[in-house]
């Protein structure tokens, strides 16, 4: 005969908390692909093929830079990192996870600026 354990509700909570924890990570990852924002952060500057990316206070431009390599590989071609901002050319896919990237404050073209 076999013996049954008893129900064990301990283990309900657990499974039950485990799915929630990863079901709330996967909301907050700053450039999930399942859903873009409605409000994206507005290129500006003269169009050019490169990007200025400037986080948010106290961001380290080069980790999200070296983020964004890894995850688009030849999609991005980042060519300048510096303290408080990054430079890259970047196809639109990226770009648009950029410009709803909650780290991200601002994204200008790079384009050649002259004074007469």
């Amino acid at each position: 005969m076999i013996k049954h354990r008893p129900f064990n509700n301990k283990i309900v909570v657990r499974i039950i908390a485990m799915t929630m924890f990863i079901a709330f990570l996967t909301a907050c990852d700053p450039y999930n692909d399942s859903d873009l924002c409605s409000n994206p952060i507005e290129v500006t500057g003269a169009p050019a093929t490169g990007y200025i990316v400037i986080p948010k206070g106290g961001i380290d431009p080069s980790l999200i830079a070296s983020e964004y390599a890894e995850k688009y590989g030849s999609q991005i071609k980042i060519y300048i990192v510096s303290s408080s901002f990054f430079a890259a050319e970047m196809g639109t896919d990226v770009l648009s996870h950029l410009q709803c990237d909650s780290r991200i404050a601002a994204i200008e073209y790079d384009s050649v600026v002259t004074i007469n």
